[in-house]
């Protein structure tokens, strides 16, 4: 489950980077802060996952 969860942060990430070169390439804004925003949430989201890693062990 564990493993899922990481793969899954990670491609979040990912996709928002993609997002976010596209829209600086293709000069378009919306798509820039979308990619920002799905970014920022991957990361949120892989701090969380180290936090509650620390607590298990």
């Amino acid at each position: 489950m564990r493993l899922l969860t990481v793969a899954l942060d990670v491609a979040l990430a990912v996709i928002g980077l993609g997002f976010f070169i596209y829209g600086d390439v293709a000069t378009n804004r919306t798509v820039r802060v979308i990619g920002v925003i799905v970014v920022t949430v991957a990361i949120v989201g892989g701090a969380i996952l180290a936090v509650t890693r620390e607590r298990d062990t």
